[in-house]
């Protein structure tokens, strides 16, 4: 009994050790990721964690356990892994190097734009003005958003990505910084080129000048400058004349004084006899003062702004002297043409009848002169007689032709032919008589009036008839 389950248990033994011994050649032939030795113990390969039954993928990318480079990016595989370069390097001897895009121009950046190489990769920066995320980039207008950094007294300027600041007129530097210029301090022409009507700034910091007249003052005001004439002259500045306050009342001398114009002011002067500042003139006595021309027999009597000089009793003037009355009395002392005569109480010399004068010096002219006048109207008289004389004359002498000749015509019917030669010559005698009396007789005139005048009576005495009938051989 006992020997049976000894062989029992013996069987059994084989039984099971048979079929692990078979159920490990097998999991070994099916066990790729793992190795056994003598198909009894297995571990897992390389590349593979497990007991060696049960063997899985190590993912050495996730554990950090590859050798990739650090520019590479890991790929897991079974049972290992590989490296690829990252985008922006390129593989070399085992390892990444980085592509630098900005030099090989493999960047988008825009134009306005600066391209930054990084570690596989670049950025895109736009320039200074210029505004966008480097691909693209807009211009920054600095004056219309007022970012610019200019002066008050400064205009600014844009340009693409930039701008300028530009002082304004009257105002020197850099644009940031802004000076008034003094353009009165300054009263030259120096930095610029050009006249005063058409100037060009040399240095771009001058922009104008003291023009101010040499008669003005110049005073100085931000970014410009104001010319004025100064007192005594009127004008813009530029131009300045001089003011005459004399002519135009416009002075402050005294009364008694003289206004002297000069250029931008006056003066003034005392006039003769007074004496002052020309503000204030005071009458000067020449009588005290012993500057009066009075003779020793004469007193000085003071006068506003000169003197008198009045004879004493006794004597009177005589030119610029006194004289005794007894001097006078006799005539003298007088003239020639003149005449001691008393006059007020005193004696005096009167130029004589027919002269002209103040007693000491006496001539005729006015009486040349009056009959100068005289004469001038006599021959004015006379040739009007003799145009009115001639006038009538001639008047009377075509009457009496015309009666002769009538009766001439009468006695023509009565007589002969021969009487008509006789009346002939008689008409040439009273021609001649009567030419004569024009020269001869005197013209019998009525006085004129107001509104007539009388016509001269002509007419042939018995003389003029007995000369007619001589001349004509008759009695």
């Amino acid at each position: 009994m006992r020997y049976f389950r000894w062989l029992h248990c013996g069987v059994w033994i084989i039984i099971i050790t048979c079929v692990v011994f078979l159920s490990i050649e097998t999991d070994a032939e099916e066990r790729p990721n793992a190795s056994c030795i003598n198909n009894t113990v297995c571990s897992c390969n390389e590349g593979f964690s497990g007991n060696g039954i049960n063997c899985s993928d190590v993912d050495e990318c996730a554990s950090s356990s590859h050798q990739c480079n650090m520019s590479a990016n890991c790929i897991n595989t079974l049972g290992s892994y590989r490296c690829n370069c990252s985008a922006g390097f390129i593989a070399h001897d085992n390892s990444c190097l980085d592509i630098n895009e900005c030099v090989q121009n493999l960047h988008r950046c825009n134009a306005h734009a600066s391209c930054l190489n990084t570690a596989g990769s670049y950025n895109c920066s736009c320039h200074q003005g210029y505004e966008g995320d480097g691909f693209n980039c807009n211009n920054i207008d600095a004056c219309a958003l007022e970012t610019d950094k200019c002066h008050s007294n400064a205009t600014c300027l844009n340009y693409q990505g930039s701008f300028k600041c530009s002082c304004k007129t009257g105002f020197t530097g850099n644009g940031s910084n802004c000076e008034d210029v003094d353009e009165c301090l300054l009263n030259t022409d120096a930095g610029l080129t050009g006249n005063e009507s058409n100037y060009t700034d040399v240095n771009n910091s001058l922009t104008k000048i003291d023009r101010c007249h040499s008669n003005a003052t110049c005073m100085n005001t931000p970014g410009s400058f104001q010319c004025t004439c100064r007192s005594g002259y009127t004008g813009n500045g530029v131009d300045c004349t001089d003011i005459n306050e004399c002519q135009r009342g416009e002075h402050n001398c005294h009364i008694n004084s003289m206004c002297v114009n000069s250029n931008g002011s006056h003066s003034c002067i005392c006039s003769p006899g007074y004496q002052g500042n020309g503000l204030d003139c005071s009458d000067i006595n020449e009588c005290t003062q012993d500057s009066s021309n009075c003779g020793e027999n004469a007193n000085c009597l003071n006068t506003q702004g000169s003197y008198k000089c009045k004879c004493n009793e006794g004597f009177f003037a005589y030119g610029n002297s006194c004289k005794p009355y007894d001097n006078c009395m006799s005539s003298l002392n007088c003239p020639t043409n003149a005449n001691c005569a008393e006059l007020n109480g005193s004696f005096v010399c009167q130029c004589k009848s027919g002269f002209f004068g103040d007693g000491y010096n006496c001539t005729d002219e006015g009486r040349s002169t009056l009959k100068t006048a005289e004469a001038r109207v006599t021959k004015v008289q006379a040739r009007q007689q003799v145009i009115i004389g001639s006038v009538l004359g001639a008047v009377a002498f075509i009457i009496v032709a015309g009666l002769i000749v009538l009766f001439v015509r009468l006695r023509w019917k009565k007589e002969n032919k021969p009487m008509i030669r006789h009346a002939s010559t008689v008409m040439g005698h009273i021609d001649e008589i009567m030419m004569e009396e024009q020269t001869d007789k005197a013209l019998d005139c009525v006085s004129v009036g107001s509104s007539r005048f009388s016509i001269p009576s002509l007419h042939l005495s018995s003389l003029s008839i007995n000369r007619i009938h001589k001349k004509d051989g008759h009695l």
